[in-house]
């Protein structure tokens, strides 16, 4: 139990999302400026032989299909799901109750709050109709305390932000799995099923027809 708690601390960590962040950003800026899915020849004559199998080796010519690319995004998103389901019962307790005493809560204060109860001009009816214009009608009523909450769908925001993180992660696995770049060559008057993948120019049977009714280039005075 123990090593299980130390796991889902180090899985749900903020820290753990920070440098996973940071990296895939640093993974991506590199993806960005090195262009991927060339084939072999394109990259030798930008990059030379030698820095061509240097960036081969290093996953840089496929780095979103690279396996530290694909574990940095997995991690990424167990760690959104792990925190997400370590905080959510608390986000639900606070939404929809049951409502600590406000003894308890200032109780659980860091360090221990100290509190005067001190006597007030209005009567209880004055100050709860003063909080019902400005807050609404009270969601928990106790004797003696009233509990407001305004807003309080928000909380709920940074669900849906890691949901979305999720979504792009499983686009982006998806696309490795499945996506393609490829070429096809075709004449004026002719139709073909058939497109070469980039990468090494082999043929792929596509799910659809492709029929080149006109062509024509245009030049344009400012280039």
């Amino acid at each position: 139990m123990i090593m299980l708690s130390k796991l889902n601390r180090f899985l749900s960590s903020v820290k753990l999302a920070i440098f996973l962040f940071i990296a895939i950003a640093v993974l991506s800026m590199i993806g960005t400026f090195i262009n991927q899915g060339d084939t072999a020849s394109q990259y030798k004559t930008i990059f030379g032989p030698q820095t061509y199998h240097i960036l081969y080796w290093l996953g840089f010519l496929n780095i979103y299909g690279s396996w530290y690319f694909i574990g940095l995004a997995v991690l990424l998103a167990v760690n959104l799901i792990t925190a997400s389901v370590n905080i959510f019962p608390h986000t639900l307790k606070a939404v929809f109750g049951p409502y600590p005493s406000f003894k308890e809560i200032l109780d659980k204060k860091n360090p221990k709050a100290v509190y005067e109860i001190v006597e007030s001009k209005k009567s209880a009816g004055e100050i709860k109709k003063i909080l019902n214009e400005k807050f609404g009608k009270p969601f928990s009523e106790k004797e003696d305390e009233l509990y407001y909450s305004k807003n309080s769908i928000f909380r709920f925001s940074p669900y849906i932000a890691h949901l979305s993180i999720i979504i792009i992660i499983i686009g982006v696995i998806l696309n490795v799995k499945y996506g393609f770049r490829s070429y096809t060559n075709i004449k004026v008057g002719e139709k073909t099923d058939v497109s070469y993948l980039t990468k090494n120019q082999k043929p792929i049977r596509l799910p659809f027809t492709i029929r080149l009714d006109r062509y024509e280039t245009k030049y344009y005075p400012d280039g």
